[in-house]
């Protein structure tokens, strides 16, 4: 895709990492040659104190250069396992070349609102409460009543009685 960004955990890698760390030392070998020095400071009168504070100094910000990536490094490749939903030491390789899209269209409003109340899980939950409240004092209410039953059952005269007034 053209425009897209380079996938590798926010632009960190070894490489880049590894770049860093090889730059720092880099100059420290370029600045004992050009002053005719080992990079310890053996040069004797052609190198200075300040001069060798600054090459100290220069390797000290590289390396906390090189620290400060490789950390960053492990807090998005442990930020990637979260989101994957795999254990923090999974090394998880992903596809070099790999581009990712710049810009993304949201759905418009009404996409978004539409039955909204089915898709949120804190409103599903108050249903579900609200649900399982009213059956509860459904139970209490029953509880207070007898509980009555009316049925019907056929039974024969055995005893040949007579009404004391008859309607016709």
């Amino acid at each position: 895709m053209a425009g897209g960004r380079q996938c590798g955990h926010g632009g960190l890698s070894r490489r880049r990492i590894g770049g860093a760390d090889r730059a720092g030392a880099g100059g420290e070998r370029r600045f004992a040659g050009k002053h005719g020095c080992d990079a310890q400071g053996g040069g004797g009168a052609r190198k200075t104190v300040l001069d060798l504070a600054a090459a100290e100094a220069a390797s000290q910000d590289s390396r906390a250069i090189v620290l400060s990536l490789e950390q960053d490094f492990v807090h998005q490749r442990l930020g990637l396992n979260k989101m994957l939903g795999v254990e923090p030491e999974t090394h998880v390789r992903l596809r070099s070349g790999l581009t990712l899209p710049t810009h993304l269209e949201p759905p418009d409003e009404a996409d978004l609102l539409a039955n909204i109340e089915s898709r949120r899980l804190d409103l599903l939950g108050l249903r579900q409460g609200y649900q399982s409240q009213d059956a509860t004092v459904r139970a209490a209410i029953l509880a207070q009543f007898p509980k009555l039953s009316v049925a019907f059952t056929r039974a024969s005269d055995t005893a040949d009685l007579q009404p004391l007034f008859p309607c016709c």
